[in-house]
């Protein structure tokens, strides 16, 4: 059981690091100009799709490392990935009300990668769709883990 949670938190933690650093990874190799709309604080397609990839890839990490501490065959992916849905949802939300009151705003030229977390304007189904692409990246990597550990019988 303490196994358990401890993989729900560390699979929690590790996916919000691969998170945080695919952002910062996508910052780094295209820019503001990629990611954004000229003059606004609307995301390009470009960041639509690369988010999606690393919410998914992240999960995939989360998940396998949950499956490694909480021990094959225990349900702490699952609970991982309900932790992740009901985080990730309320973030969403909340999001939601801070493009709300930021959308007058328009971008400058030179834009600090902070800066635009802050004031980013997600579509609706970007925001609630990323945790879901975490959730079945989760559920996939412990399901490659727990499959890796089962050896045949001979």
């Amino acid at each position: 059981m303490l196994r358990a949670i401890l993989g729900v938190i560390v699979g929690f933690f590790v996916a919000l690091g691969v998170v945080e650093g695919g952002d910062a990874a996508a910052w780094w190799v295209f820019g503001a100009d990629a990611l954004f709309k000229d003059g606004v604080w609307d995301v390009t397609f470009i960041w639509i799709i690369l988010s999606i990839v690393i919410y998914v890839i992240a999960g995939l990490f989360g998940g396998g490392v949950c499956e490694v501490v909480a021990s094959k065959g225990t349900r702490a992916a699952i609970v991982l990935a309900g932790v992740v849905l009901v985080v990730g949802s309320l973030e969403a939300k909340n999001l939601k009300k801070n493009t709300d009151a930021q959308s007058a705003t328009t971008r400058q030229v030179e834009v600090k990668r902070f800066e635009s977390m802050q004031y980013a304007r997600i579509p609706t189904l970007a925001r609630f769709g990323n945790p879901i692409f975490a959730v079945i990246g989760i559920l996939v990597g412990a399901e490659i883990i727990r499959r890796k550990g089962a050896a045949p019988v001979t």
